[in-house]
């Protein structure tokens, strides 16, 4: 059984300009227990996309030119006038090797200008990445190399007046996963179903102090992991420039697939590659956006007149009490403050949900904002897990509509109360709301509790975690569900908190971060002998709920790692390299 993770980030160090090709990329998978059916491949991608399956081997870049053919026992192939080596290929550790242990440095030189093709064979699978740079120099980063084997690297290289193939590089052998490292079982897994891509999250455990970084692959190996001091909350990955953008040490910070960080935003920014922020910490959502710009919350503290005091009887108010005040932030690429709006003026501070008078440093936990996603209209759609609400902000900085339980809500606000159209399970608990390509609301209901404080127990729904989807009409101020996935391999489970839904932009599948259950099937992770707490990544297929199309456990035994796993967020990325690099393979 191998494990792999990956976590991909390109840094091109070429001369001169690019020529356009076409090619496929390949999907990410994490080799480990798989205990699902095997499945035949699928065909391959588009350019720009992930995908799984065998392609048809062919090299990438402008067909090769006519005339003489040849071999070389030194070096490869050729077709037409070769061009001629002077250094290289040779293959190199990066600098921070030791935090990205599944990466390489590959070196070569020619005297002619050349386009660069690596191939990267680790006996099962060929991966082509073709880079787009015709230099002299060339110094690429080797991405998606499979823990725990070797690999065989070889080179082209094409010039205007010839190709040279096949130019051995040596290998590479990999380290396996590091220790400790979840147990990995692929309980389900269809790739003709499953949108392509490599998985990427942050996995850490409920015992501080351990946190990773990791990409797998379609074959479910790991193919990349970063492993440092500090961790990571929020993190994705912007595909066009293969940039990891996450919070980090409470920082909005990029960092590439080599582990290098490359901007950081702190108030007393004074490292070259550091810009200022306005806030000393950030939590919940790094969302970034096209123009640099991007998308946080940030904490304060406030005072209000009257507050419940008891689950019991939420309606009755005490008198003042300090709350835990949460911000929504747009902050701008140069760090400049572009518009903040504060909880407390947006929403009724005189109705409570479940968790609400827990005490924090700022005061009672009366909002918890925990997701922001931005709206083409300038404003942005926030998650309140405390209220279970979902709430619609203006670009003015106005409350626009609630999608909540209308249960609790004092006058002024019930107007802006969305009116359930068919059906209408509420969220509770919820975390990360995302916007499908549709205007479909997703979000990861964790639906704790299964109701308000203001309704009786008895009224309650059952604690079943779901993906759920809604459409909202805001001129017409309803909503309307348009799913709720909860079906796994192994039934419905129940995650009280973190959490993710992602819908998949090729397949309209939602990708589900299970990330902190504590059991399944009616038994808690300890009867079962795993440790406290693990993690269930579930692609739903709206087209066969009942099935996945992936069903991955990651979890611990007992005895060696009591704590467990957890994770906040989970998604698919298309490639560890930026979009302009074209990567495809050939499966034996």
């Amino acid at each position: 059984m191998t494990r792999a993770s990956h976590v991909a980030l390109l840094m091109l160090i070429a001369c001169g300009s690019s020529k356009d090709g076409t090619s496929t990329r390949p999907a990410p998978t994490d080799g480990l227990t798989d205990t699902a059916p095997p499945t035949s491949p699928t065909p391959t991608g588009t350019p720009d996309t992930a995908t799984t399956g065998t392609d048809t081997g062919t090299d990438t870049g402008s067909p090769p030119p006519t005339g003489a053919t040849g071999t070389s026992a030194d070096t490869g192939t050729f077709v037409g006038t070769p061009p001629t080596l002077t250094a290289g290929p040779t293959l190199s550790d990066p600098p921070l090797v030791n935090t990205v242990p599944l990466t390489q440095l590959l070196s070569v030189s020619t005297v002619e200008p050349t386009e660069l093709t690596v191939h990267l064979d680790d006996g099962e699978r060929t991966v082509h990445v073709h880079f787009p740079a015709v230099a002299t120099e060339h110094e690429v980063p080797l991405l998606g190399l499979p823990a725990g084997d070797t690999i065989e690297v070889t080179v082209d290289l094409e010039s205007d007046a010839g190709v040279l193939r096949g130019v051995t590089a040596g290998s590479v052998t990999t380290p396996a996963a590091p220790s400790p490292f979840p147990i990995v079982d692929v309980l389900a897994h269809d790739p003709a179903r499953a949108e392509p891509g490599y998985l990427f999250f942050s996995i850490k455990s409920p015992e501080p102090g351990i946190d990773y970084l990791l990409a797998f692959d379609d074959r479910m190996r790991l193919v990349w992991w970063w492993d440092d001091i500090g961790n990571y909350g929020d993190v994705r990955v912007l595909p066009d420039t293969a940039t990891i953008v996450g919070i980090y040490q409470n920082h909005a910070v990029h960092r590439d697939f080599l582990g290098v960080e490359t901007l950081r935003y702190r108030p007393n920014a004074s490292e070259p590659h550091e810009l200022p922020s306005p806030f000393f910490s950030i939590h919940h959502e790094l969302y970034p956006v096209d123009d640099g710009s991007w998308w946080a919350l940030c904490s304060g503290s406030t005072v209000v007149p009257a507050y419940p005091t008891t689950y019991t009887d939420p309606t009755t108010l005490g008198g003042p009490a300090s709350v835990a005040d949460e911000c929504i932030a747009h902050v701008g690429a140069d760090g400049t403050l572009l518009s903040r709006w504060w909880a407390t003026d947006l929403l009724d501070t005189t109705r409570i949900g479940f968790d609400s008078l827990s005490l924090t440093g700022s005061g009672r936990d009366w909002v918890h904002l925990n997701g922001v996603v931005p709206t083409d209209d300038g404003g942005a759609i926030v998650s309140s897990r405390h209220q279970g609400a979902l709430f619609k902000v203006s670009a003015g900085g106005d409350l626009e509509w609630i999608l909540a339980d209308p249960e609790g809500w004092s006058a002024a606000f019930q107007p802006y109360v969305l009116t359930p159209r068919g059906q209408v399970l509420w969220p509770y608990h919820q975390h990360a709301p995302a916007l499908a390509d549709d205007g479909t609301l997703w979000v990861f209901d964790n639906h704790s509790h299964g109701r308000t404080p203001y309704t009786d127990a008895l009224s309650a729904s059952p604690e079943v975690t779901r993906l759920a989807g809604f459409r909202v009409d805001p001129v017409a101020m309803t909503v309307e569900m348009v799913g709720g996935y909860a079906e796994t391999a192994t039934g419905e489970l129940y995650s009280p908190a973190l959490g993710d839904a992602d819908p998949m932009p090729l397949t309209g599948n939602i990708l589900g971060d299970f990330g902190f259950i504590d059991g399944e099937s009616g038994q808690t992770h300890y009867d079962l002998g795993r440790g406290r707490k693990a993690v269930r990544l579930v692609e739903m297929d709206p087209d066969n709920p009942s099935t996945p199309a992936l069903d991955v456990r990651l979890s611990s035994d007992r005895k060696e790692f009591p704590e467990g796993w957890k994770m906040y967020r989970a998604s698919k990325i298309p490639s560890l390299y930026p979009a302009d690099v074209e990567v495809r393979w050939t499966d034996r």
